[in-house]
């Protein structure tokens, strides 16, 4: 799934990092393009819940956007840039760098 990321948003090897700190916190995949940072978890629930843990790395990686890609059938917005995505529609809702596509309410 992270090369799946890596490669429908087009970054480099270079431009993706694994982040994690010894208090727990941790992001499965940080996408960095210029000044903007994209932050990426995968999770195998049908309906992930946005975590203490993740507003923290939202806060301290300054992202532009927090995307939690999982197993269930619906997009939501969790808070103000953070979005729970399905794995079947990551391609149509993915940001292609600097497009951002919003949920559907």
């Amino acid at each position: 799934m992270i090369g799946r990321i890596m490669h429908l948003m087009r970054a480099s090897q270079e431009q993706c990092f694994h982040w994690a700190t010894y208090g727990g916190a941790s992001l499965d995949l940080l996408v960095t393009d210029g000044s903007r940072r994209y932050g990426f978890y995968v999770k195998r629930t049908e309906t992930p819940r946005l975590t203490r843990p993740m507003k923290s790395v939202m806060r301290t990686l300054k992202l532009h956007s927090l995307d939690i890609i999982h197993v269930g059938a619906k997009c939501y917005t969790l808070a103000a840039g953070v979005r729970a995505i399905p794995a079947s529609e990551l391609k149509s809702l993915l940001p292609t760098r600097v497009h951002h596509k919003e949920c559907e309410a």
